[in-house]
């Protein structure tokens, strides 16, 4: 799936790179894979849902965090690669302009999704790849 070129963009207090024009299939995708691994996610905690801060999220952003453990998914997702942690609003501009100079001094390509990596983690440890899974390819 052809993504095509990204920029770093402000989400809130972080920064990531986003794709210029995303294309309507990446959405789908996106979708897709929450309902259809949906059945492998470990239930939502208390403790996990309180990251969330639910209190700050409307209804249906509320109803998405519990039904799917995450508020951010259907119609609310929005493809990001989070390049930063929350960064105070006195050093975002700085951030944002050096994140993009180094971007684009990158010769970055456009973005191309061939396949969709399954992981796990440990409490708070780091992710491990489980399957990699390309596109186009039988499975069996």
């Amino acid at each position: 799936m052809a993504v095509g070129a990204l920029r770093v963009a402000a989400l809130g207090p972080f920064l990531a790179l986003v794709p210029e024009t995303p294309p309507p299939e990446l959405g789908l995708l996106a979708a897709e894979c929450v309902a259809a691994l949906d059945p492998f996610r470990a239930p939502l905690t208390e403790v996990e849902r309180a990251k969330r801060r639910p209190e700050r999220l409307d209804p249906r952003g509320r109803a998405l965090l519990d039904r799917w453990g995450y508020p951010y998914v259907f119609e609310a997702f929005r493809f990001h690669m989070t390049l930063t942690d929350a960064l105070p609003e006195a050093e975002r501009d700085l951030w944002h302009r050096r994140l993009s100079e180094a971007y684009a001094a990158a010769g970055p390509e456009p973005l191309r999704i061939d396949a969709v990596s399954l992981l796990t983690q440990d409490g708070s440890g780091p992710f491990r790849l489980l399957a990699r899974l390309p596109f186009g390819e039988a499975r069996g």
